[in-house]
Protein backbone atom coordinates (compact mmCIF):
# COMPACT_ATOMS: atom_id res chain seq x y z
CA UNK A 1 0.00 0.00 0.00
CA UNK A 2 1.55 3.32 -1.06
CA UNK A 3 1.58 6.49 1.04
CA UNK A 4 -1.45 8.08 -0.69
CA UNK A 5 -3.50 4.92 -0.19
CA UNK A 6 -2.50 4.72 3.49
CA UNK A 7 -3.48 8.35 4.00
CA UNK A 8 -6.85 7.81 2.30
CA UNK A 9 -7.41 4.68 4.41
CA UNK A 10 -6.68 6.51 7.69
CA UNK A 11 -8.93 9.41 6.66
CA UNK A 12 -11.71 6.92 5.86
CA UNK A 13 -11.38 5.32 9.28
CA UNK A 14 -11.44 8.69 11.03
CA UNK A 15 -14.46 9.81 9.03
CA UNK A 16 -16.28 6.54 9.75
CA UNK A 17 -15.77 7.29 13.45
CA UNK A 18 -17.08 10.82 12.96
CA UNK A 19 -20.22 9.51 11.23
CA UNK A 20 -20.77 6.96 14.01
CA UNK A 21 -20.42 9.66 16.65
CA UNK A 22 -22.80 11.99 14.83
CA UNK A 23 -25.33 9.22 14.17
CA UNK A 24 -25.34 7.71 17.64
CA UNK A 25 -25.45 10.87 19.73
CA UNK A 26 -28.74 11.92 21.26
CA UNK A 27 -29.81 15.33 19.97
CA UNK A 28 -32.63 17.56 21.19
CA UNK A 29 -35.43 18.17 18.69
CA UNK A 30 -35.23 21.37 16.64
CA UNK A 31 -37.60 24.16 17.60
CA UNK A 32 -38.10 25.07 13.95
CA UNK A 33 -39.30 22.34 11.60
CA UNK A 34 -37.48 22.47 8.26
CA UNK A 35 -38.85 19.93 5.76
CA UNK A 36 -36.34 17.24 4.74
CA UNK A 37 -33.46 18.85 6.66
CA UNK A 38 -32.67 15.46 8.20
CA UNK A 39 -32.40 13.81 4.77
CA UNK A 40 -30.20 16.63 3.42
CA UNK A 41 -27.91 16.23 6.43
CA UNK A 42 -27.60 12.48 5.76
CA UNK A 43 -26.72 13.10 2.11
CA UNK A 44 -24.17 15.76 3.11
CA UNK A 45 -22.65 13.48 5.77
CA UNK A 46 -22.08 10.60 3.35
CA UNK A 47 -20.74 12.56 0.34
CA UNK A 48 -17.26 12.93 1.94
CA UNK A 49 -17.23 9.22 2.83
CA UNK A 50 -17.97 8.29 -0.78
CA UNK A 51 -15.25 10.65 -1.97
CA UNK A 52 -12.69 9.25 0.49
CA UNK A 53 -13.55 5.67 -0.46
CA UNK A 54 -13.10 6.56 -4.14
CA UNK A 55 -9.48 7.51 -3.36
CA UNK A 56 -8.61 4.00 -2.17
CA UNK A 57 -6.93 1.82 -4.78
CA UNK A 58 -7.83 -1.62 -3.52
CA UNK A 59 -9.38 -3.16 -6.62
CA UNK A 60 -8.97 -2.74 -10.35
CA UNK A 61 -11.90 -1.91 -12.56
CA UNK A 62 -14.77 0.52 -12.22
CA UNK A 63 -17.32 -2.04 -11.04
CA UNK A 64 -15.35 -3.10 -7.96
CA UNK A 65 -14.11 0.42 -7.20
CA UNK A 66 -17.63 1.87 -7.32
CA UNK A 67 -20.10 -0.77 -6.20
CA UNK A 68 -18.10 -2.36 -3.38
CA UNK A 69 -17.54 0.98 -1.60
CA UNK A 70 -21.19 1.87 -2.29
CA UNK A 71 -22.26 -1.42 -0.72
CA UNK A 72 -19.91 -0.94 2.23
CA UNK A 73 -21.18 2.59 2.88
CA UNK A 74 -24.77 1.43 2.56
CA UNK A 75 -24.23 -1.42 5.01
CA UNK A 76 -22.41 0.88 7.44
CA UNK A 77 -25.27 3.39 7.28
CA UNK A 78 -27.85 0.63 7.78
CA UNK A 79 -26.05 -0.69 10.86
CA UNK A 80 -25.90 2.82 12.34
CA UNK A 81 -29.60 3.34 11.57
CA UNK A 82 -30.44 0.11 13.42
CA UNK A 83 -28.25 1.10 16.37
CA UNK A 84 -30.15 4.39 16.63
CA UNK A 85 -33.05 2.34 17.99
CA UNK A 86 -31.08 2.10 21.25
CA UNK A 87 -30.16 5.80 21.46
CA UNK A 88 -32.63 8.03 23.33
CA UNK A 89 -34.09 10.68 21.04
CA UNK A 90 -32.99 8.90 17.84
CA UNK A 91 -35.17 6.78 15.57
CA UNK A 92 -34.08 4.60 12.64
CA UNK A 93 -35.51 5.49 9.24
CA UNK A 94 -35.43 3.87 5.80
CA UNK A 95 -35.52 7.37 4.34
CA UNK A 96 -32.28 8.18 6.14
CA UNK A 97 -30.68 5.03 4.71
CA UNK A 98 -31.74 5.99 1.19
CA UNK A 99 -30.22 9.44 1.78
CA UNK A 100 -27.00 7.76 2.99
CA UNK A 101 -26.81 5.70 -0.22
CA UNK A 102 -27.49 8.79 -2.34
CA UNK A 103 -24.70 10.69 -0.56
CA UNK A 104 -22.30 7.76 -1.04
CA UNK A 105 -23.12 7.62 -4.75
CA UNK A 106 -22.60 11.36 -5.19
CA UNK A 107 -19.30 11.24 -3.30
CA UNK A 108 -18.03 8.25 -5.29
CA UNK A 109 -19.10 9.87 -8.55
CA UNK A 110 -17.36 13.10 -7.60
CA UNK A 111 -14.21 11.18 -6.66
CA UNK A 112 -14.13 9.35 -9.98
CA UNK A 113 -14.74 12.61 -11.85
CA UNK A 114 -11.77 14.19 -10.05
CA UNK A 115 -9.62 11.15 -10.90
CA UNK A 116 -10.67 11.37 -14.55
CA UNK A 117 -9.99 15.11 -14.81
CA UNK A 118 -6.60 14.89 -13.09
CA UNK A 119 -5.36 11.80 -14.93
CA UNK A 120 -1.91 12.67 -16.28
CA UNK A 121 -1.41 9.88 -18.81
CA UNK A 122 -2.74 10.34 -22.31
CA UNK A 123 -5.64 8.12 -23.28
CA UNK A 124 -5.27 5.91 -26.36
CA UNK A 125 -7.22 7.08 -29.38
CA UNK A 126 -9.80 4.83 -30.90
Amino acid sequence: MDKKNKTAFVLCLLYLGFIAGASLTAVPPLKIEIPNLDKAMHVALYIPLGFLLSLLKIFSGFFLNFFLPLGFGSLYGAILELLQHFVPGRTPSWGDEIANILGMGIGLGFGFLVKFLTHKESFPRM
